[in-house]
């Protein structure tokens, strides 16, 4: 996918990140996002298991694809 690239799942409308190579809703950063706000650009899932690391949550998904939701 390329950056900035738009698509629609299940009727809600996510852009492709680069930097965190995930698809996300374009009102992601200012908070006023029904949920999922993020969503695997591969299978285009919106369910995850959430890890912890240093500094940052991933979401795991299914599918084998790693995205950062948090780092700080």
């Amino acid at each position: 996918m390329e950056d900035k690239q738009r698509v629609e799942i299940n009727g809600t409308v996510y852009e492709y990140s680069s930097f965190y190579k995930r698809l996300q809703r374009p009102d992601f950063e200012d908070g006023t996002y029904d949920k999922p706000a993020i969503a695997c650009p591969k299978c285009w899932s919106t369910d995850f298991k959430i890890t912890y690391g240093e500094w940052c949550c991933i979401a795991n998904c299914k599918c084998g694809h790693v995205m950062d939701v948090y780092d700080g």
